[in-house]
């Protein structure tokens, strides 16, 4: 059986806040900066 429609719309709505989650760790910590600094 295929997923129910509810289930498909949460992983897309999910995939995409996890894509902007990324997208802003990135600019606030370019290429891992931050652990650059505590070292």
């Amino acid at each position: 059986m295929p997923p129910a429609p509810a289930v498909q719309i949460v992983r897309s709505v999910l995939r995409q806040r996890a894509a902007e989650l990324y997208i802003l760790r990135v600019e606030i910590y370019p290429q891992g900066e931050p652990f650059r600094v505590k070292t």
